[in-house]
């Protein structure tokens, strides 16, 4: 068995999924997720049992059998680490492309296509709903196939609220939302935007667009139906975030314009055209 450690959102945990199921396949093994990092998250959960994907739940023991090869630091694991531990047992790195074992536990974020792109069509077919979504869902997809629709995706919540996040993450202004949306006009005919935010209000107040515009933004909104929504659009301005890379990328349109921040975190030198993103994206300084 292939094991795969699921953390944060639902953004990372398809990069985590979609890693695990092309080296999976790959060594002919069954895949299995670990959870456990939920109990102990009370902001984020665990989503993607709502999708059609090809795995199950991985048992405590199951988890342990395989952490164990995992490399400690200090002086007191020296003979853990020179008997024990072993990198292509428990991955954290390239050793992804590299290893052949059948029973491995994967721990990382993946945030790139490349661990994944050979299968795109099963990861594609995989990440589909197994319900359909609401009404309200439904009325703005019928809506963005009928029309130009360019999703354009604001994430502040976290990334302003919580601290620890902060540190790591730099955050869209205005500017860059102006900056992308005057590129976008040049190259779309008669674009119709559509709104997606975890601070809809502030969306409102700030972005102004002489197209028509829709903010979607339902009483109570479903992470996982919000971001097939918006894979229905036909382009996207996408926030420094691993949810409306998934949007984008999900997008059947093959004509479809990406365009992103070209920094997504604080580190100095980030180039995140370099790091993850799709070599036909577009990419735009955030001030």
């Amino acid at each position: 068995m292939i094991i795969v450690k699921l953390q944060g959102g639902l953004g990372n945990q398809l990069f985590q999924y979609a890693a695990g199921r092309n080296l999976a396949l790959k060594n002919d093994a069954e895949l299995k997720l670990d959870i456990s990092s939920y109990k102990e998250d009370s902001k984020r959960h665990y989503t993607l049992d709502v999708f059609n994907i090809n795995a199950s739940i991985a048992s405590e023991d199951e988890i342990l059998l395989l952490k164990k090869y995992k490399k400690y630091y200090g002086v007191k694991n020296i003979f853990h680490n020179l008997f024990v531990m072993n990198p292509d047992k428990y991955v954290v790195d390239d050793h992804i492309f590299t290893t052949k074992e059948q029973d491995c536990y994967l721990d990382g974020y993946w945030v790139n296509e490349r661990y994944f792109s050979n299968i795109e069509g099963i990861i594609r077919k995989e990440l589909s709903l197994k319900e359909p979504p609401s009404d309200y869902y439904k009325e703005m997809m019928d809506k963005m196939n009928t029309c130009e629709s360019v999703t354009v995706h604001i994430r502040r919540g976290d990334y302003i609220s919580e601290s620890k996040t902060k540190k790591v993450h730099d955050i869209c202004n205005i500017k860059y939302y102006e900056k992308a949306i005057s590129l976008l006009v040049e190259k779309v005919y008669s674009p119709s935007f559509f709104i997606f935010s975890d601070d809809i209000s502030w969306a409102k107040e700030n972005l102004k667009i002489n197209y028509p515009t829709t903010f979607v933004g339902p009483p109570n909104p479903i992470d996982y139906q919000e971001l097939m929504t918006m894979s229905h659009s036909k382009h996207f301005i996408i926030a420094n975030s691993t949810f409306s890379w998934w949007a984008a990328w999900l997008s059947n349109n093959k004509d479809k314009i990406v365009i992103s921040p070209s920094k997504w975190l604080r580190k100095e030198n980030h180039d995140a055209k370099k790091a993850f993103l799709p070599e036909n994206w577009l990419t735009i300084d955030v001030e």
